[in-house]
């Protein structure tokens, strides 16, 4: 297909922006999804969440929309387990956040709000994965729903304390979000990246978990 030459001659074409190659990327996501081949879309998902986590944050636009379509395609999946590493991935990068410190002091309100809905959004997927069914897992889920909610505010999903055993049956099914129209315009990036926070926030938590470790 015409995505697939696009997106296996993107090393060759300089030209492109990094917004571009990931605009192509997303669509060709979406590509396979319509076809039904969720596992290459899966594959493709989680290669492009992985390097965009790592180079922008996991809280870039473009991160966190990839670990949306990622998280929803692995429970599409039956692939619980690892769902559920996504949204503790993308709430680990919510709690971790510089930005977020001081009950969201230094957040503009839109930024905040884009926040607050991705805590949303992973929170009630941790509950849809289950993470209710062994204490320690709540007790986590708990430290990091009070964290977030201090932070973030507005929560909508329900307490940790009142989650439960899930009935697939009686949860409303997961959407995936398709693109809006099949373009490959690509709006201009206007607003310059800081790539040093991100990778501040990634060495410190690699830090901590050290210590914690070695206690």
């Amino acid at each position: 297909t015409l995505l697939t030459a696009l997106w296996q001659s993107r090393e060759v074409q300089r030209s492109w922006s990094p917004a571009v190659v990931l605009h192509i990327g997303q669509l060709l996501i979406d590509a396979h999804v319509s076809a039904s081949h969720i596992d290459s879309a899966i594959a493709l998902a989680d290669i492009l969440y992985y390097n965009v986590r790592q180079s922008r944050g996991g809280l870039d636009p473009h991160a966190l929309v990839y670990a949306n379509k990622l998280s929803v395609l692995l429970a599409r999946a039956g692939r619980t387990r690892d769902a559920a590493r996504i949204h503790a991935d993308v709430l680990r990068d919510l709690d971790e956040h510089r930005g977020g410190a001081g009950a969201g002091a230094g957040i503009d309100a839109k930024e905040k709000e884009r926040l607050r809905g991705a805590a949303d959004l992973h929170l009630d997927g941790l509950r849809r994965c289950g993470w209710a069914t062994r204490p320690e897992w709540v007790r986590t889920a708990a430290g990091l729903y009070e964290r977030l909610g201090r932070r973030y505010g507005g929560l909508t999903v329900p307490p940790v304390e009142k989650w439960g055993a899930v009935d697939a049956k009686k949860e409303k099914e997961l959407t995936y979000s398709g693109p809006s129209a099949w373009s490959l315009d690509v709006e201009k990036e206007t607003t310059k990246r800081d790539l040093i926070s991100p990778a501040k926030e990634r060495w410190g938590w690699f830090v901590r978990a050290a210590e914690e470790i070695g206690a």
